[in-house]
């Protein structure tokens, strides 16, 4: 799915953006040069790299309440963990590993920890899956 494709170079996600904003000025039949952001919210649809982020925080969604294998798991280490000290974010929040190159910045497993970590206490805590994923959408479309 998108979590595996989605952090791909600009190269490759380019034309799938253009396609997509193309089929929702189809939709909403409007011009061409119609800015999509606007139309996707009235439309209750996320653009592409929205749908990459909420995929990617229902990822972590599922990191951190032990919903997926031990093996994925393990790759990721909450603040807590890593630190002797209560800081802001330690009950929630992720390690976030230094990156070195744009694959690794790009990669699912440092974008997603990004976004989780950005996101409001009220949200991570939240203990029911499609509720949290409602609430992310939510957001996301807010910022259109």
């Amino acid at each position: 799915g998108i979590e595996h494709w989605g952090g791909a170079g600009t190269t490759y996600i380019e034309p799938i953006r253009v396609v997509q904003k193309m089929c929702i000025r189809a939709i909403c039949n409007v011009h061409r040069f119609n800015h999509c952001a606007p139309l996707a919210k009235n439309l209750n649809m996320l653009l592409l790299d929205d749908m990459y982020s909420l995929i990617s925080l229902c990822f972590m969604y599922k990191v951190y309440y032990a919903l997926c294998c031990s093996v994925i798991q393990c790759m990721f280490f909450k603040c807590s963990n890593v630190h002797d000290r209560v800081t802001r974010g330690s009950e929630y929040n992720f390690y976030v590993y230094p990156c070195n190159n744009s694959q690794r910045y790009q990669s699912i497993f440092h974008s997603a920890v990004v976004a989780w970590n950005l996101l409001q206490s009220n949200i991570c805590s939240c203990s029911c899956f499609t509720r949290f994923k409602m609430l992310v959408k939510k957001q996301i479309l807010n910022n259109y």
